[in-house]
């Protein structure tokens, strides 16, 4: 959830967990700038350092920021996200250190199209003791793959990846660009488990989740019942 003012943030939490869910992933979120009315004010009574903080605390102490007393409280499973193509990578991992200290549970990359960049995060990460789960994105389609590339902040597309997608479309049309993407994906999943003490893969298939056994079969995985074994 990304961080909105305090008294609304505990109250969707409270409700959440009313609700049953019991995973949370902790974000501070997009400026308001990248939204669709200029209007829009930032507000930042927490960020998502904070927002781990206040969850302990309704997990571990039964209270809210103010103290306050909750009946039933919720029980919470908490994750911060990561960008490993962040330069210098030493001040991203400080960030998710500090979170760490103050509870995170679990740590979940932003898309990641290099195994050498995930490889380097998640041995510079290690040492926190702390489950990652390396995110990956299909890309669905050319227009997806240049806008990720143009406009996502620490997102970087190795150019011989593009080149193999761009030409995978040119020749065999759409259905030429979703077999790429299950080969360079499927390898790509591969390479993570048997090279990397990464805990899990994140996979961002937005609009296009039937890919997705289709990826983890290509790479040696099997899928039974929606089950990965």
């Amino acid at each position: 959830m990304n961080t909105q003012l305090l008294e609304v943030s505990q109250g969707d939490f409270l409700a959440a967990g009313a609700l049953g869910i019991k995973n949370v992933l902790a974000l501070t979120g997009d400026h308001v700038s990248a939204g669709d009315d200029a209007r829009a004010k930032p507000v930042f009574d927490l960020d998502s350092a904070t927002m781990v903080q206040m969850l302990r605390k309704m997990t571990d102490e039964g209270v809210d920021l103010a103290g306050n007393k909750i009946g039933d409280p919720p029980r919470f499973h908490i994750g911060v996200a990561a960008n490993p193509g962040a330069d210098p990578l030493e001040a991203e991992i400080l960030k998710i250190k500090r979170k760490v200290k103050l509870g995170a549970e679990f740590i979940q990359t932003q898309a990641i199209y290099d195994v050498e960049v995930a490889k380097r995060f998640v041995e510079e990460a290690a040492y926190l003791k702390t489950p990652t789960l390396v995110g990956i994105a299909p890309l669905k389609s050319l227009a997806m793959l240049d806008w990720m590339v143009k406009f996502v902040p620490g997102i970087s597309i190795p150019e011989n990846m593009q080149e193999r997608l761009r030409r995978a479309r040119e020749e065999g049309g759409k259905e030429g660009l979703y077999q790429e993407n299950i080969r360079i994906f499927g390898d790509m999943v591969r390479e993570i488990k048997e090279t990397t003490p990464a805990s899990g893969i994140h996979m961002m298939a937005i609009g296009f989740e039937w890919i997705v056994p289709k990826i983890l079969e290509a790479s040696g995985l099997r899928v039974e019942n929606g089950v990965v074994l």
